[in-house]
């Protein structure tokens, strides 16, 4: 039983050594291939770098170009035009979609700020109305409140007169009733009077004698 742990333990170390070998094997070939590579780049780098600063040297200055250049360059042939002219027709095609919303966005804006200090104009406007309004209410409002109290004083003094005039038409009244009363007294008094004139008169014509009268009043007349 033992033997054959150590023979299984035996294969299990021998074949984990080739695989280490083998393992070391590939990351040996992996890091020559490596080295390689980085002596290419090392040896392709000058050459990188030198066309690098010529592309940068032809991309010096202003990219921008008009609607007007872009058609010019856009019917020439694409390999004969500089690198310079290529980015240009390039950075145009991307942002000329950009710069026209732009440019609508900007129109778009005027307008609206046009539009904005037009309504702020009316909104000052409305506002100077409005405090306009509000003013001349406050002085209707006053005048209005004047008028209530003077009319208010007005009523309470017409309440009087006319309270006062009550009371004069009840005199008025009690006086014209009194005035009916003597009036009456008087009818009565008169026909009493005529019918005495009557009977002196009668008297007179049996006597035969003139009698005067002119020269007696009501009351002895009565108390004849």
């Amino acid at each position: 039983m033992r033997k054959k742990l150590e023979a299984k333990l035996e294969r299990q170390r021998s074949e984990m050594e080739y695989k280490l070998a083998s393992d070391r094997e590939r990351t040996e070939e992996g890091l020559n291939e490596i080295r390689m590579i980085q002596r290419r780049i090392e040896q392709e780098l000058p050459d990188v770098q030198a066309k690098a600063d010529v592309v940068k040297r032809g991309l010096e200055g202003d990219l921008s170009i008009t609607e007007r250049q872009y058609s010019k360059l856009k019917a020439l042939d694409k390999e004969q035009l500089p690198l310079k002219d290529v980015v240009a027709i390039k950075v145009f095609e991307a942002t000329s979609k950009y710069m026209k919303d732009a440019g609508r966005a900007e129109r778009e804006l005027k307008v609206t700020k046009e539009e904005l200090l037009v309504a702020k104009e009316k909104l000052d406007e409305t506002k100077s109305e409005l405090n306009r309004l509000k003013c001349k209410y406050d002085t209707a409002a006053e005048d209005c409140a004047k008028k209530i109290a003077d009319y208010s004083a007005r009523d309470k003094c017409l309440q009087t007169e006319v309270s006062e005039l009550k009371v004069q038409f009840r005199e008025a009244k009690e006086k014209v009733k009194k005035c009916e009363e003597v009036n009456t007294e008087y009818k009565d008094a008169s026909m009493k009077l005529k019918l005495m004139q009557e009977q002196l008169l009668e008297k007179e014509s049996a006597n035969s004698r003139p009698v005067s009268y002119t020269h007696l009043t009501l009351p002895t007349i009565c108390s004849v």
